[in-house]
């Protein structure tokens, strides 16, 4: 090559060649507006970024600075929070910018089961009441995971209302009334991934396929709870044979989501199944009881 030209097709060369592309920053869907954060523990706050990007998390006026990984993910943990009933902004900020309006800190609970915890508040004896009370619960917010039919990335924080109630587990829903009722001053986010008609093992790995685990309940981890409540065992009272797993299952299922979420062993609240008439019934009570 003349040696004239190679300045000038080095120069081609890099003219053409693209710029390093950034990816956008981005977070999960349980960071949007109208979030709850839970009080009195690290809370992670977490996402996707490029490989090596800064990234800033600023909330509470508190800025809390990360690198994303080589994978690309990022993590920050904000310090430990008081409730706070005043909806504040989080920003994320690294090649873009993102911004999360109305984030309260209060109690956030995770409520899964079968049909017992999906069941819908419009389908409550006294819906109708129930229904038209929950605007009085401004503070109280919804994450639907099981009216989004089980999709955790299609799902949004929503502020409890007519709307929004009509939807919520109608179990889920009289629990969070009562927390509300006992601390007033306390915020409560409500966290609902439930399936009518599933067995305990598609809700634990170690507990059989654990399919709706690995898809409705892993991809909220490790958004930080205060605990979880779990109404199911219907349909494992079918058979002696199923219902006499419950007994080693139950207790597999709170190890694992326990070890999983990296909270410790934060409160699991278990709903006895009452008496029905199915055949083995007795045995799934017990192994609850138990």
């Amino acid at each position: 090559m003349n040696k004239r030209l190679v300045m000038p097709v080095l120069f081609f060369l890099f003219a053409v060649l693209p710029a390093p592309a950034w990816a956008d920053v981005t977070v999960p869907a349980m960071f949007s507006d109208h979030a709850v954060l839970q009080r009195g523990v690290s809370v992670p706050v977490w996402g996707s970024a490029s490989a090596g990007e800064s990234v800033t998390v600023n909330f509470a006026e508190k800025n809390y600075p990360t690198v994303a990984d080589g994978n690309g993910d990022w993590m920050v943990l904000l310090d430990e929070m008081e409730a706070n009933d005043t909806g504040r902004s989080m920003t994320i900020t690294g090649n873009n910018s993102i911004t999360i309006n109305d984030i309260l800190v209060g109690e956030v609970w995770l409520g899964s089961g079968q049909s017992n915890m999906q069941r819908p508040l419009s389908d409550d004896c006294d819906a109708a009441a129930a229904i038209e009370e929950a605007a009085n619960y401004p503070e109280m917010r919804f994450f639907n995971v099981t009216a989004s039919g089980g999709n955790v990335a299609n799902t949004s924080w929503e502020v409890s209302d007519a709307n929004s109630a009509a939807a919520m587990s109608a179990v889920h829903y009289y629990f969070g009334r009562q927390l509300m009722t006992l601390q007033p001053d306390v915020p409560v986010g409500l966290i609902s991934s439930a399936v009518s008609g599933t067995a305990i093992e598609r809700w634990a790995t170690c507990a059989g396929s654990g399919s709706l685990y690995t898809g409705q309940v892993a991809p909220l981890q490790p958004y930080a709870i205060k605990g979880a409540t779990w109404y199911q065992g219907e349909w494992d009272s079918r058979s002696t044979n199923a219902a006499q797993k419950y007994y080693w299952q139950l207790p597999c299922l709170v190890n694992e989501w326990r070890s999983d979420w990296g909270q410790g062993a934060f409160p699991f609240y278990v709903v006895q199944m009452p008496k029905m008439g199915l055949k083995s019934i007795h045995i799934v009570r017990d192994a609850e009881l138990q």
